[in-house]
């Protein structure tokens, strides 16, 4: 009702303000947050894919479960509509890891060191999301999500409960749920910092 509307506006506020007062104390106390944030998330993650991989291995997956097959990683195996699709997803999904560059001067080895990050994050980004992608297909199957049953509706509604129960029982499930709040505290913070130092940076050179 209108008294969690409300609750949830005062903790949105609430957590956007530490979030500004945690870049604002430096970049350095920033730069570890994002690091504790981003590691438990990861580390949760990887824990999943790892668990629904070796069940449908196993023969445990769920009742959907399907092997993964080499054909879900060929993006020409698809119509060019869906690609096209998958590929600004794919855009909107890189948001925030570009941080380090746009900090860059106060950065150590600031002339190879920012770039080198992007680089590498890229790159874990694009593993992280291949392996949990075949991870949950693989355990749940490719129908899980798909169809007008009650019952995929449900999945669609709740994805990281539907995920994340199957895999990693109730109390995981519960993990994941932190992890991916873990992940939007970090993109909140990769969205201030960046705009905070184009800021300094366009002001400096007036």
């Amino acid at each position: 009702g209108e008294t969690h509307k409300w609750v949830g506006l005062v903790g949105t506020i609430l957590w956007i303000w530490l979030m500004t007062w945690i870049c604002h104390r430096g970049i350095e106390l920033s730069a570890r947050i994002q690091q504790i944030l981003l590691s438990f998330e990861v580390l949760m993650l990887a824990i999943f894919s790892v668990v629904a991989l070796v069940a449908v291995y196993g023969g445990n997956g769920g009742t959907g479960a399907i092997e993964p097959h080499a054909s879900w990683f060929n993006p020409f195996d698809m119509k060019f509509h869906d690609l096209l699709v998958a590929m600004l997803l794919g855009v909107f999904l890189y948001w925030g890891w570009d941080s380090g560059v746009s900090v860059n001067e106060e950065s150590e080895d600031s002339a190879e060191g920012p770039g080198r990050a992007a680089v590498v994050s890229t790159l874990l980004l694009v593993v992280i999301y291949l392996l949990v992608s075949t991870a949950g297909t693989a355990y749940h199957g490719v129908n899980f999500f798909i169809g007008e049953s009650e019952v995929a509706e449900a999945h669609r509604t709740d994805i990281l409960h539907a995920l994340g129960k199957g895999v990693l029982g109730a109390v995981g499930d519960k993990l994941l749920i932190v992890a991916v709040l873990t992940s939007a505290s970090a993109s909140t913070q990769t969205t201030i910092l960046p705009t905070a130092r184009t800021s300094l940076s366009m002001a400096a050179h007036g």
